[in-house]
């Protein structure tokens, strides 16, 4: 269903920027705040919930996606929630009490690079709320507290336009009567107020509901894992031994890790643009060792599967058993136990 909100985009994109609505916001402030107020909120927000990465990927491969992740990894500085919120005011601000505003009105290219802007800004705007991937999602107070800060930015850009008592863009002063362009004028006041703050709200209710049915469902997920503890601690007498490592197989293993994996899973298996690899939330603590033997062999790292030799993936099996708590032996780990092996990497 991704096609849904990315064809909803799509349309609504080409509606405000087609006859009759680009002929309107020629002519009326209002509209061309309508217009705007499109590009900034509603198409961004509806390609961004369309995940795009996961299209992406599916179009050029593990690879090429690999590659793109690593190749746009500073972009992220700019999806993060400050910088995210001041490029949205500035750009709301700077593109109305600024030459561009008028500029746009009366030159075609520039017109055009405004509506990239604004495109571009919302797109920034959005990133911190939502959890779009390969970016890392903020936590929902977080999220929270930046939807709360820039609820009143429209409301402040509001009330500068409407306590102007002149036409501020003469554009729309030759077109129109003096006193209809300035009523024009305060009705493009009110839109950016109502439905600025209108849309932020609604994504500020939507947060707190996603946040809540998350505890909800962490609080199932804590009693599920309790009862799994208690059935995990009552065969633990009966779950087999992990297979035997040597100490200097870990080490070599954790340069390993660090080199090819580190990127995705984080240099404390912590979870990056892959899932987390130990901790609290960890994917491989009830994984037996011989699933994860198989699956590293065949699938990691990412976007060069099976590009270790047999020696190199036995030292990470290594490092990821130490990680998990199990002690270095007096034999190295060998391909065939690290296949034969049913013990779990978790205590």
């Amino acid at each position: 269903m991704r096609w849904m909100p990315f064809a909803g985009a799509f349309a609504i994109a080409v509606l405000s920027l087609a006859p009759p609505a680009d002929t309107l916001a020629d002519r009326s402030f209002a509209w061309h705040m309508v217009q705007h107020l499109t590009l900034f909120f509603v198409v961004p927000l509806l390609l961004l919930l369309s995940r795009p990465f996961a299209l992406f990927r599916s179009v050029a491969g593990k690879a090429t996606t690999a590659r793109f992740v690593r190749a746009t990894r500073p972009l992220h500085f700019a999806a993060s929630a400050p910088v995210a919120l001041v490029t949205a005011i500035a750009v709301l601000w700077g593109t109305h009490y600024s030459p561009l505003y008028e500029s746009a009105l009366d030159v075609a290219w520039i017109h055009a690079s405004e509506h990239a802007l604004y495109l571009l800004a919302g797109t920034l705007f959005w990133l911190p709320v939502l959890d779009v991937p390969p970016l890392r999602p903020n936590p929902y107070a977080v999220r929270l507290f930046y939807l709360i800060v820039a609820l009143p930015q429209g409301a402040l850009l509001a009330l500068a336009l409407n306590a102007a008592r002149v036409p501020l863009y003469p554009h729309y002063a030759a077109v129109v009567p003096m006193a209809a362009a300035l009523r024009d004028q305060q009705d493009a006041a009110a839109i950016m107020w109502i439905a600025s703050g209108l849309v932020i709200f609604v994504a500020l209710l939507a947060t707190m509901g996603a946040w809540a049915a998350r505890e909800n469902r962490a609080a199932v997920a804590g009693t599920v894992l309790a009862v799994l503890t208690a059935s995990f601690a009552l065969r633990a007498s009966a779950d087999p031994p992990a297979p035997s490592y040597a100490d200097d197989q870990a080490r070599k293993g954790q340069t390993l890790f660090y080199r090819h994996c580190a990127e995705c899973h984080g240099a404390t298996l912590g979870g990056h643009f892959g899932p987390a690899l130990a901790g609290g939330s960890d994917n491989v603590r009830w994984a037996t060792v011989s699933y994860v033997w198989q699956y590293i062999t065949a699938h990691m790292p990412a976007g060069n599967a099976g590009g270790l030799t047999q020696t190199e993936y036995l030292d990470v099996m290594a490092f990821l058993l130490e990680s998990h708590g199990r002690p270095a032996g007096k034999t190295a780990l060998t391909p065939r136990a690290a296949l034969e092996s049913k013990a779990y990497f978790g205590p």
